[in-house]
C-alpha cells in the first residue's frame, strides 16, 4: 500500500481522486495548499505526490500551489 499526498484546491475533484486511490487499496492524504502539503511531508512518509500547479484563492491564482511545493 502506497501513501499518496494530493495537493488540489478543487474540493470535488480532490475527493474523487482520493476515493479512487482509496478504492485501489492505497492511502490518500488530501490538502488544499502547499503550506499544508509541506507540513504533511514533514510528518508522514509519502510515496507519491500529485500536485495541482495553480491553486486558486477566490478568483485569483495563489503561489501556494504545486510550484511552491516543488521549489522548496
Amino acid at each position: 500500500m502506497a501513501t499518496f499526498l494530493i495537493l488540489e484546491d478543487d474540493a470535488e475533484f480532490g475527493l474523487l481522486l482520493s476515493e479512487s486511490i482509496r478504492m485501489a487499496d492505497h492511502r490518500p492524504l488530501l490538502c488544499t495548499n502547499a503550506t499544508e502539503a509541506l507540513g504533511i511531508l514533514n510528518e508522514e512518509e509519502i510515496d507519491i505526490v500529485i500536485a495541482d500547479v495553480f491553486i486558486r484563492v477566490g478568483n485569483r491564482y495563489s503561489m501556494d500551489g504545486g510550484i511552491k511545493l516543488v521549489s522548496t
